[in-house]
């Protein structure tokens, strides 16, 4: 399958220490036919001259350096300079399976789908499963938007293959510091009905856990940024009957976000993302886009924050130790 060209796109932002191990896992997959984009956002630290290094050596790797704009610029970027039949986007602390490709592309073929999806793990230190075995493996095919609703790591655009024709007119928000992968997918599937993604669960997408991360540090007024992006998609989805898909997410968004920050927001805060999650209802109850039992589901999640945490402690009772551990900080700090 080399004939297939894939583009690699890895927005890097003060990576130094992690950018080798990343490019690295790209070049060990074998796959010949490569084309590696990495575009250093400005980092402050020693990245670009890695960077540099990397594009001396190897003639598939581009190096694009750019103010910094954060990663949904970045990734903006790395699509509008790619050749490539299909593209994936890593982070640059992360790194690949040495069968990404392979496996990826024989399910896409396979199904003749846009999108192949696979699974992943996160991990605090350098780490790699064993090779594919096909015969435990069996990959799920999904039309149109039944992926979404599986919710089967729609939050990210790492860990899959995109054919590039169908992501051509697609970009990343710029300007959301959390969610921006999430609204790309979402965008993704909401412009092309049509769209046939096939998932296989083994993992082959490793996230580097570290304190420094993007989601350790995200604080209230990202969240509310990002659900009231998520409203406004709402409205303009609504002409073409879409809006479920954005409303759906935007309040789950907000049960997330207020359930997160209890115990870190001040009062401001809190009451500006209340204030989104009741206007999110209303504009569900103006569109009429879910049945009765989900909006009222929905109605008792937003009045009753206390049953939302019940549900939240019952799907995952790990959650338990991250209250104790915020209640602590919290009194601390005071």
């Amino acid at each position: 399958m080399n004939d297939i060209k894939i583009s690699v796109v890895i927005p890097s932002y003060n990576a130094e220490k992690y950018i080798a191990r990343c490019i690295d896992s790209v070049l060990n997959t074998g796959y010949e036919n490569l084309e590696i984009i990495c575009i250093n956002d400005g980092s402050k630290d020693g990245t670009l001259a890695v960077l540099r290094d990397y594009e001396k050596k190897y003639d598939c790797i581009k190096v694009i350096d750019t103010p910094n704009g954060g990663v949904a610029r970045a990734r903006n970027i790395g699509i509008e300079n790619l050749s490539g039949d299909f593209v994936t986007f890593l982070d640059a602390d992360d790194w690949i399976h040495p069968q990404f490709f392979s496996i990826l592309l024989e399910v896409q073929n396979e199904y003749n789908s846009d999108i192949s999806v696979g699974g992943y793990v996160q991990k605090k230190e350098y780490y790699v499963d064993d090779a594919f075995d096909k015969n435990k493996e069996k990959a799920l095919c999904f039309d149109g938007e039944e992926f979404l609703k599986f919710g089967i790591h729609k939050r990210s655009a790492c860990m899959r293959l995109y054919r590039t024709s169908v992501i051509k007119d697609v970009r990343f928000y710029d300007g959301l510091k959390y969610g921006e992968d999430m609204l790309f997918n979402f965008d993704l599937y909401s412009q092309n009905a049509g769209l046939k993604t096939t998932f296989i669960g083994f993992p082959m997408y490793y996230y580097y856990s570290h304190d420094d991360s993007k989601v350790s540090t995200s604080d209230g007024s990202d969240y509310i940024s990002m659900c009231r992006v998520y409203m406004e998609r709402a409205k303009e989805a609504h002409s073409y009957g879409k809006s479920e898909i954005y409303l759906s997410q935007d309040l789950l968004e907000c049960f997330s976000s207020r359930y997160h920050i209890k115990y870190s927001a001040d009062k401001q805060t809190k009451a500006e993302l209340n204030k989104v999650l009741f206007d999110s209802l209303k504009l569900a109850k103006k569109y009429k886009c879910f049945s009765f039992t989900k909006y009222m589901c929905f109605q008792v999640f937003a009045r009753f924050p206390f049953i939302y945490r019940w549900f939240r402690i019952i799907k995952d009772p790990t959650i338990l130790e991250w209250e104790k551990f915020e209640k602590e900080k919290c009194r601390q700090k005071k």
